[in-house]
């Protein structure tokens, strides 16, 4: 396996900070996808580098 340099890897995961995706608001554990939910009210998440 080739090892990527941490500054390589830095660079890379903070380029995606500030992403934002989509989340359906559905209760419980079901299914969450959005062609199953396509009414279902979303929440929007931003990435911060650690957790959406």
């Amino acid at each position: 396996m080739d090892d990527e340099p941490l500054s390589d890897w830095a660079k890379r995961r903070d380029a995606k900070i500030g992403r934002l995706r989509a989340v359906p608001l559905v209760p419980g554990d079901g299914p969450k996808a959005s062609h199953l939910n396509p009414d279902a009210p979303r929440a929007i998440q931003r990435w911060n580098g650690y957790t959406w």
